[in-house]
């Protein structure tokens, strides 16, 4: 609308200039006719009473088509013209409009006080931010806060920079972002941001550098000298490492060499007919050649080649590069016998890949295949005396499209990465990529080269992907039902608990026994929770003080459910060994993965039931320094032995180097994840432990695990202090903020039974708004991890900065923040853990309140 004012003033100015010229042109037409009227009047002798009415009537008969042509019509035409500069605008700027919505860019303007002056609606599709009206801020609507973001740059723009930057989005969308200054008639600058999606032409950019790389390190990998050249003028345009080597160049002389100066020492290109060049041939028939040279090394010593040369071929047919590679056949020329050792060389080579590698004849027949061939495909070498078929070694299914793949190979084409399902002898099938060139010789294609590679474990790695993103997201709902279910088990067990402190133990003996049963049921509820948690991964770890025992014994009817009915499962739990320090639920973690394993390799073994046995034993054992020298991790003292043995089918040595491998399974794809025997341990060096494992192919495995055990004293003085002691209560002021009423309902009841000052709210919002309006000092902050609007890491941050001298007690049955996941191991952290009891919520509290630390947890910002 700027602009348009402004053209239309500028127009404006414009006429009323001429508009000012005629009307002095008007004036002097009116004198004019005035002056000829008095002569009239005064010739004629006309009466005075008469010119009173001709006079003024004579005057604008006169003057009117001058006033029309000097006034009227000039006026008319400024207010049509303008008329018509303004629809031009209005078009102008619906074009304007139309493009700036409708580019697959996104365009907005900032004003120098950083607000919004337009925005096209592809910032919204193209960056995700919430809608952003005109005139806000862009550090609000963008970051969020109130003031203009450090790292701004919009000051160096209205400065008059010109910038370019990258930005990539959380969902992993690329942009290229120009910022301008826009300059303004009233002297004003803004800053102009154009944004275009550079996401596909980034990715497309990374798999060409992968394509690049993959095809270099192939490159590489091939073990004779193979070059690119330059047809036009036979200069090398690339060479592998073993070429350089060959002729002993260095990498600058071989970056200014033609291919007839590197292996022929000459200064022009091959010509004699007993010695042709393949370039020369290719030329002329646009075939792979195949030629004999002899070639000499950096001191001049001949050697003899046998040069494969292949064209490159641009999109019109004409030679663009040539490939060649030579093969040493020196001694083969020089005797027969030397010929068969050159093949024997060649075989070994080949025997050495880790693919399979195999040529055949112009029928498919195989006249080679490498030991791997064998290997995987489970023929023998007697089998190529049967005329053994390439063709057999794909399904049918894949069997006609690698019919015409070998046509064209047998062409002269070559074969590049084609996917096939392969079958075995015994007709399992497997997934292969299948690499081709023709064999030529004399100038004919005898046969096909092809070399195949294995990706069974590939395809396994992308299943196994699949099976874990379906684990997380199982783990992730496992921890939000635990989330619900540990609130309610909270108010269930805090109800409870606060019923049976009100009861009499003799007068309402039957009702205290009902209530002590609920709290019983409660706990173990809050067990089966708590492995919930364990297999989702969100619970906090808790190092407790344990009896080995009672944890096995504990999970008895688990493992019994878990192996089946056909396994015997037996307990040797020595008695008189030592507490450890331990996580409950990694403990059960721990044990349950190894038992499942055993389970499985049993399960393997075999079908009878009375063979397939479990002992799982505990005993207390000293490690000393002859045992510690031979077995690296583990730690001199006493440790607590946790031994799992089964007699099922055992694992080989290969397999035995690789069992705690994150990702290594020895069972069938989709019988397992990998994980177990990695999980395991990590908990046991996390706590400083040490595995060790024995396995025999057929006959079975132990897994050992040495725990650190707790020295007597130590065990006694935690085990010994009284476990029904009194919590004291307390006056200070408290905020507890819940969403779940019920748990804040008896949670808020006992505290203030207590003598504290609380004050609930039943979310982050409103605590804060709470401890902002009514200008309350807190000593401590109660919050629950997961609420609405606010969760508690947020409230918590909120509230450092009002109160810097607060202290935190978090409590949640789920948990996933960076404050407890990155806590390090056997760290205190002020955690309370759903369901707790109220006597627990109360000694936590004064435990917290009593702690000398100025701040219990710092608050990440």
């Amino acid at each position: 609308m700027e602009l348009k004012d402004r053209v239309i003033n500028m127009t404006v100015g414009i006429k009323r200039h001429r508009v000012w010229k005629l009307f002095l042109k008007l004036m002097v037409v009116i004198v004019f006719y005035e002056a000829l009227i008095m002569a009239l009047f005064t010739a004629f002798s006309i009466p005075d009473g008469w010119k009173l009415f001709i006079d003024p009537l004579l005057l604008a008969m006169m003057i009117a088509p001058a006033i029309y042509r000097i006034i009227i019509k000039p006026m008319r035409n400024t207010l049509d013209e303008r008329a018509h500069i303004e629809t031009t605008l209005r078009e102008n700027e619906q074009k304007l409009k139309t493009i700036l919505e409708n580019t697959n860019s996104f365009i907005y303007t900032v004003s120098s006080d950083y607000r919004f002056e337009f925005l096209n609606s592809q910032w919204l599709k193209k960056i995700g931010y919430n809608p952003i009206e005109k005139g806000q801020f862009c550090y609000e609507a963008i970051a969020g806060i109130d003031h203009p973001c450090p790292d701004c740059n919009n000051a160096h723009v209205f400065a008059g920079e010109k910038l370019k930057f990258e930005k990539t989005t959380a969902d992993g969308t690329t942009f290229d972002i120009y910022n301008v200054p826009l300059y303004h008639s009233d002297g004003r600058v803004s800053k102009l941001s154009i944004g275009h999606d550079v996401t596909e032409r980034k990715q497309m950019q990374e798999r060409l550098r992968e394509k690049e790389k993959f095809l270099k390190d192939v490159f590489e990998a091939i073990t004779h000298p193979i070059y690119v050249i330059n047809p036009a003028d036979y200069s090398l345009v690339v060479y592998n490492e073993v070429a350089r080597r060959c002729y002993d160049y260095t990498d600058v002389e071989m970056q200014n060499i033609t291919c007839y100066a590197t292996t022929h020492h000459a200064s022009a290109p091959c010509h004699d007919k007993n010695h042709p060049c393949p370039i020369e041939i290719i030329k002329k028939t646009k075939q792979p050649a195949h030629v004999e040279h002899i070639h000499y090394d950096h001191n001049g010593k001949p050697r003899r080649f046998d040069v494969y040369a292949y064209p490159i071929f641009d999109e019109n047919q004409n030679i663009k590069q040539v490939i060649e590679y030579s093969l040493d056949i020196t001694e083969r020329k020089k005797m027969e016998e030397q010929l068969q050792n050159s093949e024997k060389r060649f075989r070994e080579l080949a025997e050495l890949l880790p693919q399979t590698i195999c040529e055949t004849d112009r029928q498919g027949n195989i006249l080679f295949a490498n030991r791997h061939a064998f290997d995987i495909f489970g023929y023998s070498p007697q089998d190529l005396d049967r005329n053994l078929n390439i063709l057999q070694f794909v399904t049918p299914a894949d069997g006609v499209r690698a019919g015409k793949n070998l046509t064209k190979l047998l062409a002269g084409e070559q074969l590049e990465g084609v996917e096939y399902t392969a079958i075995r002898k015994d007709g399992s099938t497997f997934p292969i990529i299948a690499y081709g060139d023709p064999i030529i010789a004399q100038d004919k294609v005898v046969g096909a080269r092809a070399i195949i590679v294995d990706v069974t474990n590939l395809k396994y790695l992308e299943e196994q992907l699949r099976q874990s993103q379906k684990l997380e997201g199982i783990g992730q709902l496992a921890g939000g039902i635990a989330h619900d279910f540990n609130n309610i088990l909270t108010a269930i067990n805090g109800y409870a608990e606060l019923t049976l402190m009100r009861l009499d133990a003799e007068k309402d003996k039957h009702i205290v026994n009902n209530i002590k049963q609920v709290l019983k049921s409660g706990q173990k509820a809050a067990n089966l929770v708590r492995q919930l948690l364990a297999f989702s991964r969100k619970q906090i770890i808790q190092p407790q003080i344990l009896d080995v025992n009672n944890v096995i014994f504990d999970l008895y009817k688990m493992l019994r459910r878990i192996i089946g009915e056909d396994i015997q499962i037996k307990m040797v739990l020595h008695d008189e060994v030592a507490s450890i320090k331990a996580d409950p639920a990694q403990m059960e973690q721990v044990i349950i993965n190894l038992v499942v394993n055993a389970r499985d390799a049993i399960n393997q073994k075999t079908d009878r039931a009375s063979e397939k046995k479990i002992i799982v034993e505990t005993q207390e054992v000293v490690l000393d320094e002859e045992y510690t020298s031979t077995h690296i991790g583990s730690n001199v003292g006493t440790h607590i032995l946790i031994s799992i043995r089964d007699n099922g089918a055992g694992m080989d040595e290969t397999t035995l180097r690789r069992i705690f491998e994150p990702f290594f399974t020895t069972k069938e794809v989709g019988q397992g994840t990998g994980l177990g025997l990695s999980t395991v341990y990590g908990i046991v060096k996390q706590n400083q432990g040490s595995i060790s494992v024995d396995s025999t192919l057929g006959k079975g495995t132990t897994f050992r695990i040495y725990w650190p055990a707790l020295r007597r004293e130590a065990e006694l003085g935690e085990k010994g202090k009284p476990g029904k002691e009194e919590v004291p209560g307390g006056h200070e002021a408290i905020l507890f903020a819940e969403d779940d009423d019920a748990v804040r309902t008896i949670s808020v009841n006992e505290l203030r039974l207590r003598g504290y000052q609380v004050y609930e709210a039943c979310n982050g919002m409103q605590a804060l708004a709470l401890a902002t309006n009514n200008k309350l000092q807190f000593d401590l902050l109660i919050t629950d991890m997961v609420m609405p609007e606010m969760n508690g890491e947020e409230l918590s941050r909120e509230l450092k900065r009002l109160f810097p001298k607060i202290k935190i007690l978090f409590s949640s049955g789920y948990v996933d923040s960076p404050i407890l996941r990155h806590a390090a191991p056997g760290e205190e952290t002020n955690f309370i853990a759903k369901p707790y009891s109220l006597t627990t919520l109360a000694g936590k509290v004064r435990n917290v309140l009593d702690t000398n630390q100025a701040e219990a947890i710092l608050v990440p910002e």
